[in-house]
């Protein structure tokens, strides 16, 4: 391939790379929001969502170009039919930012009853952080062993969220006068696990480009460290 096509290359991963930023940005901003009843925050979150909608829209429009004129193979190929799958997935985890942020905003003015978060919500929004930038820098770095840092920290994620849902029933058959909060709150919860299963298919699709490897729906396969 030729230098203005390798340039192209550098191009479309230089907008992913931002795109990344962009929803990792949303993510953070929607956390504080809800855990710190920053209305106008969450307002700025729904705002700006927009951003990473037209950032997938450029590198989508663009990646079928440089596949439709260079016809390219190889590790070049197995980047540009990644990059759909990772702007799908990061435009997911930006669209659940703001349903993160419509709950801060619920929960501060519709929900006459409020009440303090359990510790599992913050340990949850830790985690997914965590997650979030542990693979954007996998992605700058092409390092399949962070991006399979990534896929484990999954698990913890998921028992966080049966904990923490768990513990907020249990709270609303003790305080029905809570259930409009207590709901709220498993929404919030089941927004932050989506984000890490999303943010988890990112780092699979990072192993794919560094290893050629697809280990989505393959559980014997799944997170295997190679040889």
């Amino acid at each position: 391939m030729n230098s203005r096509f390798n340039k192209e290359i550098e191009s479309v991963n230089t907008q992913l790379v931002r795109m990344g930023a962009l929803t990792e940005a949303l993510v953070q901003d929607a956390i504080k929001a809800m855990l710190n009843a920053n209305v106008a925050l969450a307002r700025e979150v729904i705002r700006r969502d927009q951003e990473v909608d037209d950032a997938e829209n450029q590198i989508t429009s663009f990646t079928i170009k440089l596949l439709a004129i260079n016809q390219p193979v190889a590790g070049d190929l197995r980047f540009l039919s990644a990059v759909f799958r990772l702007v799908t997935d990061l435009e997911r985890v930006a669209d659940l930012a703001v349903n993160l942020a419509w709950r801060a905003i619920a929960i501060n003015e519709e929900i006459a009853i409020p009440a303090p978060f359990s510790p599992l919500l913050p340990q949850m929004a830790q985690t997914a952080q965590e997650m979030m930038a542990t693979a954007l820098d996998a992605l700058t770095q092409r390092n399949d062993q962070s991006a399979l840092m990534v896929c484990r920290s999954d698990n913890e994620l998921d028992r966080l969220h049966r904990e923490h849902r768990k513990a907020m029933i249990e709270l609303m058959q003790k305080k029905p006068e809570l259930v409009p909060w207590g709901v709220e709150a498993i929404l919030a919860g089941n927004y932050l696990e989506r984000i890490g299963d999303h943010i988890t298919n990112v780092g699979e699709e990072i192993i794919y480009l560094v290893r050629g490897e697809v280990i989505r729906h393959q559980e014997g396969l799944k997170y295997k460290t190679p040889l």
